[in-house]
């Protein structure tokens, strides 16, 4: 089984530490775990070549909205983190951050990206926009107040 090293685990969570330090608030400990030995249904929400969405929308058998906690954009990079939910209910199903580099994206896409009113997996189906999804690692956390909070 493959070793995360420490400098790929900092580059991995530097979105949500990000958010938390700009919030003064104290990142919680993780813990790091492969794809392979992920339990279900974790594994099959989160480990996949696909969209984020989309998985997440068949799932839950509903369309999914995008809250934007936090949007922070240092070109070409737009950071966010969110928290997806239910659209019938209302419902929190995620709470997640990403980095997206906008200059890769064409206009059609990054244009809404930016507008931050829909979930990106959204507009990319929506767009038709070719592209793969290749996570390159999974961690758990215990919720802290915050997250617990939020979802």
């Amino acid at each position: 089984m493959p070793v995360i090293h420490s400098s790929k685990r900092a580059v991995y969570l530097a979105p949500l530490t990000g958010f938390y330090n700009k919030a003064g608030q104290t990142f919680p400990e993780v813990s790091f775990i492969h794809g392979e030995v992920m339990p279900e249904p974790y594994k099959r929400l989160l480990v996949h070549h696909s969209d984020m969405t989309p998985t997440l929308q068949d799932f839950h058998q509903t369309p999914l909205t995008l809250e934007v906690l936090a949007l922070d954009v240092e070109e070409p990079r737009l950071t966010r983190e969110v928290i997806l939910r239910r659209e019938d209910s209302g419902d929190p199903v995620e709470f997640g951050a990403i980095q997206i580099r906008l200059d890769l994206l064409p206009d059609r896409i990054s244009e809404p990206v930016r507008a931050a009113r829909r979930p990106l997996g959204g507009i990319l189906a929506e767009e038709r926009f070719h592209h793969l999804s290749a996570p390159r690692g999974y961690f758990r956390a215990m919720a802290d107040p915050l997250m617990a909070r939020l979802l």
